[in-house]
């Protein structure tokens, strides 16, 4: 199979996942610099916004009762496009969306994404919302 094939393979599937990515993640991002001792956060923004699937899994089985559900710990699963630019610790602000109108929000940190050629996931955890 000639390389221009895979692109067009890879961008075809891009082009149907864009339709299923409905829902929008915003990361936000700081950095942490140590010198002489005295450490200092640095706020960097917003870094990016860009489509995603939101999706919870076998994770959000409201028959499974642990303390990690009771005490009201979402596990969240992000999926979105692999050039994301998402990195564990970031800050994620994810909303699922019904057309143009909100109808749900997740915020936590960013845990280490699994970036495959054709989508990248990572989980967080949102506290009291479950």
């Amino acid at each position: 199979m000639s390389l221009l094939n895979i692109n067009n393979i890879l961008k075809s599937t891009r082009d149907i996942k864009a339709t299923m990515y409905s829902d929008v993640i915003e990361v936000y991002r700081s950095e942490k610099t140590i010198v002489n001792g005295i450490t200092r956060v640095t706020d960097l923004g917003k870094v990016f916004e860009g489509n995603c699937k939101i999706s919870f899994g076998d994770r959000d089985d409201r028959t499974v009762e642990n303390d990690f559900y009771v005490t009201g710990y979402l596990p969240i699963n992000i999926i979105t496009f692999p050039e994301s630019d998402i990195i564990k610790g970031d800050k994620i602000i994810a909303r699922r969306y019904e057309g143009n109108e909100v109808i749900s929000e997740y915020q936590g940190i960013a845990n280490k994404p699994q970036i495959y050629m054709s989508q990248m996931e990572f989980m967080f955890v949102d506290k009291g919302k479950a």
